[in-house]
C-alpha cells in the first residue's frame, strides 16, 4: 500500500507540474497580448481581459506591490500592473477605489504613501508609453479614466446616452451631425449638472475630454448599439466586448428604455422625422395643417422663442414654450390650420428669439401637393414612393396625368388624385413639367404593367413579358409629329389616328414627349408583338418587341428562399401553363407547382401556348445564393470554418438590391471603428462581389466563434461562423481489444499541431504526455482498463525565440468511456445533425435535442433503443428505433429507422420547426407538405451522433409522437411568430404586443386583432396568408362588415 500511495504521490506531482507550466504559459501569452496592445489602445481598458485573465493580473498585481514597497525606488513601469489598476477600477468603483486595492491586498486600509507609491508607477507607466494622461497629481483620476466607465455607473452613462437619443435627437441617428455632436462634448466638458449630465460619472467625462475625437466615435458606436436595440431589436450575440456586455444589461433591465421601445417600436420603417417645417393632411377630412416641428437651441437662447409664418396675405405668430434636452432646451411641437387653396402658396417660417431670427424656413410654392398615406408632405425633388398609395391636391380644374393615377375626386375646389407608382412611371403636373419614378425618363416600353424577374423566349430572342397592353414613350421634335406612323405586327397606324400625350422633357434638347398607349392601337389579344415606329426625317431605331399575356400573375410560396432546398410558384388559377422539367410536380388543389432548386440555375421554366404554338417564359427564383469563385454556387448554409481559411471575397445572388454583411459584435480598437460591417450594391450582371479581406483584422481572439450576418430587406440571417480560437468539434475513445490498442478520434477545428495528455481516472495514471493526433486520430499500444479517461488536448504553437522551443496550449478536457464498435450495448445516443450522405459539406441542425437511449444488440450492425425527444421545459416523448451503423470504423454516423407496426421505416424531417416526425401535418395543402418535409431515407440521409451519459428524465409513459404533430392539441409544437416569415413591421408590432406564438394569434377575433396598435388590415391579411401558408385554418379572422 506504502508503494501504492508513493507512485500516486509522484503522479499528482506529474500532474500538478503539468498544470504549473500550463499556468505559466497562459500568463507569458497574456503578458505578450497585453505589452502589444498596450501600446495601441487609447485607453487601457479597452484591453479585453476575461475572468481567469483578471485572476492572473490580480496575482501579478499582488506580486508588484510588495516589490513597490520593499525597493528603493518605491516605483515601476509596467503595463500588466497599469492594466490590473484599470480593471480594479472597472470592476469595483463605485465612488471610492482605495479601498477595494486594499481588500485586494488583504489589508485593512492603504498609507498615504503606499498609495502614492501605486499612483506615481501608474503615472509612470502611462508616461513611459505615451498614454493620454489627465493632471498628472491626480492619480485616481487617470486610472478610473482609463476604464471609461466603471460597471457600477454604467447604467447611468447609457441613461444619459439614451436621453441625448430619445429626447435631442428624436430618435433618429440622422440628426447626430457635427454639430450636434460638438454640442454635446460641450455639455459633458462643462458638466455643470445642466443637460442631465449628472448622470454621467466624471471618469467618463475626463475620457471624453482627453480625448475628443475617440470620445466621439465612442458615443457613436453607443448610440448606434440603443438605435439598432430600440428600432430592430438587435443586441450584441455572446458579446465579449465590455461595452456590449454593460449595454444588454441596462437594456434588459432599463424601465424607461423598455417602455418607450415598446410605444414607438411598431413600424417597419422607422417613424418619419422632420426638422423643417412641413404640411400635414388630415385625408379622411381634407383638412391641412402647417406643422412646426420641434427645434433644439442652445441654453444660452434664454429670451421669449416664437414662430413667425409669412404667406402671400398673412403674418401670423405662434408663441412656443421650451423644456430641457441634453444639449440645449427644445421647443415643443406646433401647428397652424390652413386653408385648402393657400397649400400651394409659398411659406416662409421664423423661429425668433426675443425677435431675433435664429433659424429660417422655406417651403416653395408649387402648382401641385404630393402626401403619403399618413398625409405627411412629400418632396417632388426626390423620388415617390412605390406600391403604396400616394396622394396629390391641386386645384379642381388643374388635372394630373399618369397611367400611376387610381381615381379621381373633386372636394370643394380641389382634386384629390389617388396614385400607386411603378418603377418608370411618370406623372404630367398642371404646369407640363415631368416627374419620373426611381428612373430616368427614356424613350421605349415603360415598365408598368411589366412582369418583375422573368422573360419570355421566342425564336432564340429574350421578351419581357406584359399582363397588360404596354406604354411607350417615344421622344421626337414636334414639327415630325403628324406624320409618325406606328407599325405594330406589320399595320401601319398614324399616331394621331388616337390618344397621345404630350409632356414637356425639360431635358435641355428640341424634343417633346408623347405617350402612347398600345391598347388604343389593337395591342388586346394574347402573343407576341414587335412595334415599329417610323418618323419622318429621323433615323432612330424605335424598334421594340414583347410578350402579352392578359392577366398573368405569379409568385413564390414562402420566399425568400434562405438556406432552403425547395420551392413552389404559384400562378393564377385561370393560366393554363404546363412545366417544362419533369421534376417540377403540379399541385392538385391550386395552379402552383413544386420543384427543387437547382443552386446552378437561376430561373425555372415553363411552356405557355397561344396561337397553336409555345413560348418559352423563365421565372428568376428568389433564392440565396453563395459562391467562393462565381462559378460552383450554394444555397445552403456554410460550414463552421478556421479564421485563416476565411476567403477573401464572396459571391451572392439573391432578390435584393443591395445587401450588408456584419459582425455579431465591434471587437477592437474603440477609438477606430464604428461598426465592424460591410455594404455592397448589386452589379449589373445581378451578382453582389463582395469583397470581404477587411473582416480578417476584425475577427481577433478574444472570442472562440465570431458570426457573420447577411443583411438585406429587413432580414438578418447567420451567414457563417468563423472559429478563431482551436475547437474540438467532435471527439471518441475507442478500443481495439484484439490488438490491446487505445484509438481516439477527434475533429478539431483548427490549423496547429495537436497534442493529447491521458491519464487513466482510477489510479491517476498517466498513460500519455503530448501524445501527438495526426490527422485527427491517436493510437497507442496499452492494456484496456474499464472505467473512464481523461484527454486534455493541446496546440502549440512556436515560441519567438528563434530556437523552435513549443508551447502547449490547453484547447479542452474530456472523460470518456472506452467504445468498443462491435459491442455497443447499453450505450446511448444523443443526434447532433443530420447530412444528406456523410461526405456532404452541409449539415442539419435540429431544434430540440434526440438522445436514443439503452442500445441492444441485434448484430454486430444494427441495435435497438428508444428515441427520447427532449423539448424543453417538457417531459421528453419516446418511441422504438433501430440503429444501424453501417461502418464500425465510422461510428459517428447512422441510419435510423422507426416501427410503424409492420416494419421499419424512414423518419420526415421537418423543415419549417427543423424536427424529426413519423408523418405529416393533416390539413396541409400540397405545396406546403412538399417544402416541409423531407424523407429521411437510409442512404441517402445520415444521422450524425455523440456517445453521452446525460438521458432525458421521462415523467410519463410511452406516448405516440404523432400525437405531438398537431399545433393545435398540445403546447409542445407552439410554432414562434418568427417562423412565420413575416414582415420586420408586422413581426415587430405583434413582438410590442407581447404575441410570441403562432397558437396565440389562432386563438384571438379580428377586431382582437385591430385592438393591437399600429396593426391594419394589410398587416392582419398578411398574418392569414402565413398562418395558412402553415396549414392553420384562421378562417374565423376573415373581415365581414360585422367587423369594425
Amino acid at each position: 500500500m506504502k508503494f501504492d500511495n508513493s507512485i500516486g504521490n509522484f503522479n499528482s506531482s506529474i500532474i500538478d507540474n503539468e498544470k504549473n507550466n500550463n499556468q505559466n504559459i497562459i500568463r507569458e501569452k497574456l503578458e505578450k497580448r497585453i505589452l502589444k496592445e498596450f501600446k495601441i489602445k487609447k485607453l487601457i481598458g479597452d484591453i479585453i481581459i476575461n475572468d481567469s485573465e483578471y485572476e492572473i493580473l490580480i496575482e501579478d498585481f499582488r506580486n508588484k506591490c510588495k516589490i513597490i514597497e520593499n525597493s528603493a525606488s518605491h516605483s515601476i513601469i509596467d503595463p500588466l500592473f497599469a492594466t490590473a489598476l484599470v480593471y480594479i477600477g472597472i470592476k469595483y468603483y463605485d465612488g471610492s477605489f482605495w479601498p477595494h486595492v486594499a481588500k485586494i491586498l488583504s489589508v485593512d486600509k492603504l498609507t498615504i504613501n503606499f498609495q502614492g507609491w501605486i499612483g506615481d508607477s501608474f503615472i509612470n507607466t502611462l508616461k513611459r508609453y505615451n498614454k493620454v494622461i489627465i493632471d498628472e497629481n491626480e492619480k485616481v483620476k487617470n486610472i478610473l479614466m482609463h476604464g471609461f466607465v466603471s460597471d457600477y455607473y454604467a447604467n447611468d452613462m447609457f441613461n444619459f446616452l439614451f436621453k441625448y437619443y430619445d429626447i435631442d435627437l428624436e430618435r433618429d441617428l440622422s440628426r447626430n451631425n457635427k454639430e450636434m455632436m460638438n454640442n454635446l462634448i460641450e455639455i459633458i466638458q462643462r458638466n455643470d449638472n445642466t443637460g442631465r449630465t449628472y448622470l454621467l460619472v466624471k471618469q467618463t467625462a475626463n475620457a471624453i475630454i482627453a480625448n475628443k475625437r475617440g470620445g466621439k466615435i465612442r458615443i457613436r458606436r453607443l448610440l448606434k448599439l440603443i438605435d439598432k436595440c430600440f428600432y430592430d431589436q438587435v443586441t450584441p450575440i455572446n458579446p465579449v466586448s465590455r461595452m456590449s456586455i454593460l449595454f444588454n444589461k441596462w437594456q434588459e433591465n432599463s424601465e424607461d428604455f423598455k417602455i418607450k421601445r415598446n410605444q414607438y417600436n411598431l413600424s417597419f420603417s422607422k417613424k418619419k422625422s422632420f426638422s423643417s417645417p412641413y404640411l400635414k393632411c388630415d385625408l379622411k377630412n381634407t383638412k391641412f395643417k402647417l406643422i412646426l416641428p420641434s427645434q433644439l437651441i442652445k441654453f444660452e437662447n434664454e429670451g421669449e422663442i416664437k414662430w413667425k409664418i409669412n404667406t402671400s396675405n398673412k403674418n401670423i405668430i405662434v408663441d412656443t414654450y421650451t423644456y430641457e434636452a441634453v444639449t440645449g432646451n427644445k421647443t415643443q411641437e406646433m401647428f397652424i390650420d390652413i386653408n385648402p387653396l393657400e397649400i400651394f402658396d409659398e411659406f416662409i417660417v421664423e423661429l425668433l428669439n426675443d425677435e431675433k431670427s435664429i433659424r429660417c424656413f422655406k417651403l416653395k410654392s408649387h402648382c401641385i401637393r404630393f402626401f403619403d398615406k399618413d398625409g405627411n408632405l412629400l418632396n417632388t425633388n426626390s423620388n415617390l414612393p412605390k406600391g403604396e398609395d400616394v396622394y396629390s391636391f391641386t386645384k379642381k380644374d388643374e388635372i394630373p396625368i399618369s397611367e400611376a393615377i387610381l381615381d379621381n375626386e373633386i372636394i370643394g375646389n380641389l382634386l384629390r388624385t389617388c396614385f400607386n407608382f411603378s418603377l418608370g412611371d411618370y406623372v404630367r403636373l398642371p404646369d407640363g413639367k415631368v416627374i419620373s419614378i426611381d428612373k430616368k425618363i427614356e424613350e421605349g416600353l415603360l415598365y408598368r404593367n411589366s412582369l418583375k424577374d422573368c422573360y419570355a423566349e421566342y425564336n432564340n430572342e429574350i421578351l419581357p413579358i406584359y399582363k397588360s397592353p404596354p406604354v411607350i414613350l417615344i421622344k421626337i421634335q414636334e414639327n415630325r409629329a403628324k406624320g409618325t406612323i406606328i407599325n405594330i405586327n406589320g399595320k401601319n397606324n398614324r399616331m394621331f389616328d388616337e390618344i397621345a400625350i404630350k409632356v414637356d422633357l425639360n431635358d435641355g434638347s428640341n424634343e417633346v414627349g408623347y405617350i402612347i398607349n398600345l391598347k388604343d392601337y389593337g395591342c388586346i389579344k394574347d402573343g407576341v408583338y414587335e412595334v415599329f415606329i417610323d418618323v419622318p426625317n429621323d433615323r432612330t431605331n424605335r424598334y421594340w418587341r414583347f410578350a402579352l399575356i392578359n392577366g398573368i400573375e405569379y409568385s413564390f410560396e414562402d420566399a425568400p428562399y434562405i438556406f432552403k432546398t425547395k420551392a413552389t410558384i404559384v400562378f393564377n388559377e385561370n393560366l393554363k401553363i404546363i412545366s417544362n422539367d419533369i421534376t417540377t410536380e403540379k399541385n392538385r388543389d391550386d395552379n402552383s407547382f413544386n420543384f427543387e432548386i437547382n443552386s446552378n440555375k437561376d430561373y425555372i421554366d415553363f411552356l405557355y401556348e397561344f396561337n397553336n404554338e409555345n413560348i418559352k417564359l423563365f421565372f428568376k427564383v428568389p433564392v440565396l445564393k453563395w459562391s467562393l469563385d462565381n462559378n460552383i454556387w450554394n444555397i445552403e448554409k456554410m460550414l463552421d470554418i478556421w479564421h485563416s481559411e476565411f476567403p477573401s471575397k464572396i459571391y451572392i445572388k439573391g432578390p435584393f438590391d443591395k445587401m450588408k454583411f456584419s459582425l455579431d459584435e465591434n471587437i477592437g480598437n474603440e477609438e477606430k471603428v464604428v461598426e465592424q460591417a460591410k455594404s455592397y450594391l448589386k452589379s449589373k450582371d445581378g451578382v453582389f462581389v463582395c469583397d470581404i479581406s477587411v473582416f480578417k483584422s476584425w475577427f481577433g481572439r478574444e472570442k472562440i466563434k465570431r458570426s457573420i450576418f447577411i443583411e438585406f430587406d429587413g432580414y438578418r440571417i447567420e451567414f457563417l461562423n468563423v472559429i478563431t480560437k482551436s475547437v474540438v468539434a467532435d471527439h471518441i475513445l475507442k478500443g481495439n481489444f484484439t490488438e490491446n490498442e487505445l484509438i481516439g478520434n477527434f475533429k478539431i477545428i483548427g490549423n496547429a499541431n495537436y497534442y493529447v495528455d491521458i491519464v487513466y481516472t482510477k489510479t491517476s495514471e498517466p498513460i500519455a504526455s503530448k501524445l501527438p493526433i495526426i490527422n485527427g486520430t491517436f493510437s497507442i499500444k496499452q492494456k484496456l482498463l474499464s472505467g473512464k479517461y481523461e484527454l486534455t488536448i493541446y496546440e502549440d504553437e512556436e515560441d519567438d525565440t528563434g530556437f523552435g522551443i513549443s508551447n502547449y496550449l490547453y484547447v479542452d478536457r474530456f472523460y470518456e468511456e472506452i467504445i468498443n464498435p462491435y459491442d455497443l450495448s447499453g450505450k446511448s445516443l444523443e443526434i447532433k445533425g443530420i447530412k444528406k450522405g456523410e461526405n456532404s459539406l452541409f449539415e442539419i441542425n435540429l431544434s430540440c435535442r434526440y438522445v436514443i437511449n439503452d442500445l441492444k444488440k441485434i448484430d454486430d450492425n444494427n441495435y435497438a433503443g428508444v428515441l427520447l425527444v427532449d423539448f424543453q421545459n417538457k417531459s421528453p416523448i419516446n418511441y422504438n428505433v433501430k440503429v444501424n451503423f453501417y461502418d464500425l470504423n465510422k461510428i459517428k454516423f447512422v441510419y435510423l429507422t422507426f416501427y410503424d407496426g409492420y416494419e421499419y421505416v424512414e423518419f420526415l424531417l421537418d423543415n419549417f420547426k427543423n424536427i424529426i416526425v413519423k408523418e405529416e401535418e393533416k390539413g396541409l395543402k400540397g405545396s406546403v407538405k412538399y417544402r416541409r418535409y423531407t424523407s429521411l431515407y437510409p442512404e441517402d440521409y445520415v444521422f450524425i451522433v455523440d456517445f453521452t451519459d446525460s438521458i432525458p428524465m421521462l415523467k410519463e409513459d410511452i406516448v405516440n409522437f404523432s400525437k405531438y404533430n398537431s399545433f393545435k392539441n398540445d403546447d409542445i409544437d407552439l410554432i414562434p411568430i418568427e417562423k412565420l416569415g413575416l414582415s420586420t413591421n408586422t413581426y415587430n408590432i405583434l413582438k410590442s404586443a407581447h404575441i410570441k406564438t403562432a397558437n396565440t394569434i389562432e386563438k384571438m377575433t379580428y377586431n382582437d386583432l385591430l385592438m393591437i396598435k399600429n396593426l391594419d388590415k394589410n398587416a392582419i391579411l398578411e398574418i392569414i396568408t402565413a398562418m395558412r401558408r402553415i396549414g392553420i385554418k384562421v378562417d374565423h379572422l376573415k373581415y365581414n362588415k360585422q367587423n369594425k
